[in-house]
């Protein structure tokens, strides 16, 4: 009986004090790269500025964001590699985007005469620590400055 309470009192224990993780912030991009070039898709890279604001670390798994320019879709961004994401800290993210040339045409004009564009991302990310992996939202919409 002193045992089955035992267990009990952990299982109780052990759900209180793994609670789901809270999204990550998205804080800009840097470092645009050319990986591949061609005549309907490219390889784009690019380094996301995040923010985890939990407070432990998460190891980031994989991801499959769409990522739209003033509402058109133009491409997929997918994880490079695994990557530890450290605790209450802002981190760079190396993605890799494939893009349509042909979803990114009508959007040329803006890219070359506007100082901001629409960007939106919307997909997946599968985050987790000590062999747990949950399957986190990613959504954001906001201006982003072109330089």
């Amino acid at each position: 009986m002193r045992a089955n309470k035992l267990i009990i009192l952990i299982s109780i224990l052990f759900l209180c004090a793994c609670s789901r993780p809270k999204d990550l912030i998205y804080k800009g991009v840097d470092n645009f790269g050319y990986k591949q070039s061609g005549l309907t898709n490219s390889l784009v890279t690019i380094d996301l500025k995040l923010y985890n604001p939990n407070r432990y670390g998460l190891m980031l798994k994989s991801s499959d964001v769409a990522v739209f320019i003033n509402n058109s879709h133009v491409g997929q961004a997918y994880l490079k590699d695994k990557k530890l994401i450290p605790a209450r800290d802002t981190f760079t993210l190396p993605v890799v985007l494939n893009v349509d040339i042909l979803r990114v045409i009508p959007n040329a004009y803006d890219l070359l005469t506007k100082k901001e564009i629409t960007l939106k991302l919307d997909g997946i990310i599968r985050a987790g620590r000590h062999g747990v992996f949950l399957i986190m939202p990613v959504k954001y919409e906001g201006k982003q400055k072109i330089r």
